[in-house]
């Protein structure tokens, strides 16, 4: 794996995770019945 290529893999990664996060910080501040039923 090249050096450029592990950036962009982390980069992406680091991205997706910290979209995560907000997607499930979100619904559990707005919506905490549903987000304690889903899980």
């Amino acid at each position: 794996m090249s050096l450029v290529s592990r950036k962009l893999f982390n980069f992406i990664g680091r991205f997706f995770a910290n979209m995560m996060v907000k997607l499930l910080t979100n619904s559990i501040i707005n919506q905490p019945s549903d987000a304690i039923k889903n899980n």
